[in-house]
């Protein structure tokens, strides 16, 4: 009995320390997904299906598909699609573009004219307002609005609009026409030269509008466009009656002036005398009416195709030349001398000097390279520059009035002014007929070089080929 009761505690014994010994084995493995526990058979102990000590792999560490810490595709912390952040183009913010409203059109306005200085011309003047653009042409817009240059008896229109702003596109355009007045020829002035009528009397005829062409008669009839054109003074040797109408184009036809002269009376002497410009065949240069005791003003070279002009003279035959610092008492004609072909530039050796070139900036003035500003430029065949950079080389003085738009040039007795846009310019008072008009570039104004230069006494010398100006004091 003792003997089968140690057996038996053996046996336990036994299988305790087998099932000690194949726990510890199978905690010793090492747990890798593909690597599984494998118990070694002893052939001492069998196990039942159930008691199987090899894991199972609902068992193993062994971590299956479904519990791997690989993240599966709806469990993936990669955004999906619906997910992702990048913006479906229907949940786009477009940003619509904001279309900037367009102005209203400015108010009704009426365009009005003043009459310029020349007392023949106008300028236009369209209602200034905030943020205006102007125009006089319907295509070319700017912030001036005014046009100097309207002719009497013409129709012109104003255009104005707003411009743009960073809040509304510019307006619609707003316009109104009008016709410039009529402007009335100034009664021509008969003026006999000497004052006692004996044997004979020279008469002058005179117009204070520059350009106008007089014609008279001598028999007391109304004159008509038809009648005599003056040309220069005339000479009566009986009692006449002289009558004289002048006119101009868009202009309205002058009074009649009328004058009667008796032999054998005498007549007082007029306060000015008329200097008349024989150009011979050269361009046409307008009579200058002259206070007695005054010298008059030298004017614009003419010009004759296939000439040189050569200078003024006191006598018809060319032999008694004329410096423009005589003064007179009575009525003179004076006489332009050409020589044929073109005439290169000379300037007589201490003669004082002023050289440019048509587009540079450097000038040689008395000897000296100077440096301009700006270049001369050529507008309608004539040279024009600031008037500053000349006159004062020339000992004259300028100023600028802003306000006027008006160019002041002033030496000794001399005082040009040239309004920015008018046709006519003024010296010492009297209008003068410009071919090309002061005008305003890069803020400088530009004025003609030589209707500058010639009324401060120098004179103009021009070599086309070169495009070379010289000016000799």
């Amino acid at each position: 009995m003792k003997t089968k009761l140690a057996a038996i505690i053996m046996c336990l014994i036994f299988i305790m320390m087998s099932f000690g010994t194949a726990m510890a084995e199978t905690e010793s493995v090492v747990t890798t997904p593909d690597v599984s526990p494998v118990v070694e058979e002893t052939g001492i102990l069998e196990t039942e299906p159930g008691e199987s000590l090899s894991t199972e792999p609902s068992e193993s560490p062994t971590i299956e598909p479904s519990e791997s810490p690989t993240i599966e595709p709806s469990e993936s912390p990669s955004v999906a699609p619906s997910e992702s952040p990048s913006v479906e183009p229907s949940e786009s913010p477009v940003v619509t573009p904001t279309v900037s409203p367009t102005q209203n059109p400015p108010a009704a306005f009426v365009l009005t004219f003043s009459l310029n200085s020349d007392g023949e011309s106008f300028t236009a003047t369209i209602p200034a307002i905030e943020n205006g653009l102007y125009s006089f042409d319907g295509v070319n817009y700017s912030e001036n609005n005014k046009k100097t240059d309207c002719k009497p008896n013409t129709m012109y229109t104003g255009f104005v609009k707003y411009a743009k702003t960073a809040d509304a596109e510019e307006s619609s355009v707003v316009t109104n026409t009008q016709t410039t007045p009529k402007v009335v020829v100034k009664t021509p002035e008969i003026i006999p030269e000497q004052e006692s009528f004996t044997s004979s009397m020279s008469i002058s005829i005179y117009c204070d509008t520059p350009g106008a062409t007089i014609y008279y008669t001598t028999n007391g009839t109304m004159p008509t466009v038809a009648s005599k054109k003056y040309t220069g003074p005339f000479t009566i040797t009986a009692t006449s009656t002289i009558k004289a109408i002048a006119v101009k184009e868009n202009m309205v036809q002058s009074e009649a002036a009328h004058a009667r002269f008796v032999r054998g009376k005498i007549y007082k002497r007029p306060a000015t005398y008329i200097v008349t410009f024989e150009s011979n065949g050269g361009s046409k240069v307008d009579d200058q009416r002259v206070k007695r005791n005054t010298a008059p003003r030298r004017p614009l070279s003419p010009e004759k195709e296939g000439y040189t002009f050569a200078g003024w003279y006191k006598d018809s035959g060319l032999t008694v030349p004329y410096d423009f610092k005589e003064t007179f008492l009575k009525n003179i004609t004076l006489y332009a001398k050409w020589e044929e072909g073109e005439k290169k530039p000379q300037v007589q050796q201490g003669t004082k000097t002023i050289v440019m070139y048509i587009g540079k900036k450097e000038a040689i003035v008395f000897g000296e390279l100077k440096t301009n500003d700006v270049a001369p430029v050529i507008v309608n065949d004539r040279a024009m520059l600031p008037a500053r950079f000349v006159a004062e080389n020339l000992g004259a003085t300028v100023t600028w009035d802003e306000k006027n738009e008006t160019v002041t040039v002033k030496k000794d007795n001399v005082v040009i002014l040239i309004r920015v846009g008018e046709h006519y310019a003024e010296v010492n008072g009297e209008p003068v007929k410009l071919d090309s008009p002061a005008f305003i570039k890069h803020n400088r104004t530009y004025t003609p070089l030589r209707f500058v230069s010639e009324n401060l006494g120098a004179t103009v010398e021009w070599e086309e080929e070169k495009e070379k100006i010289m000016i000799a004091k």
